[in-house]
């Protein structure tokens, strides 16, 4: 039988939001202007995340807000 992904159990933990109180330090200094942004994992790794906004300091901040993205942003070590 098919269980739909938000029962699954191994979902239940992203379901469990803390902020990322690591990664405020990477927003001081974001401009409110178009780029692209990159969330980085530990050294020597690959990016866990490329966006592109054109509006940086807003999508950023969307990021956090977002229970769904929450175990991405604690894999992050910075942004």
């Amino acid at each position: 039988m098919h269980i739909p992904a938000q029962r699954r159990p191994e979902f239940e933990a992203a379901r469990i939001y803390e902020y990322p109180e690591h990664l405020l330090a990477s927003l001081e200094g974001v401009p409110a202007a178009p780029g692209v942004y990159i969330f980085h994992a530990a050294e020597d790794e690959l990016p866990l995340y490329i966006g592109k906004s054109i509006n940086l300091r807003a999508r950023l901040l969307s990021h956090f807000r977002t229970e769904d993205e929450a175990r991405m942003l604690r894999q992050a070590v910075r942004c």
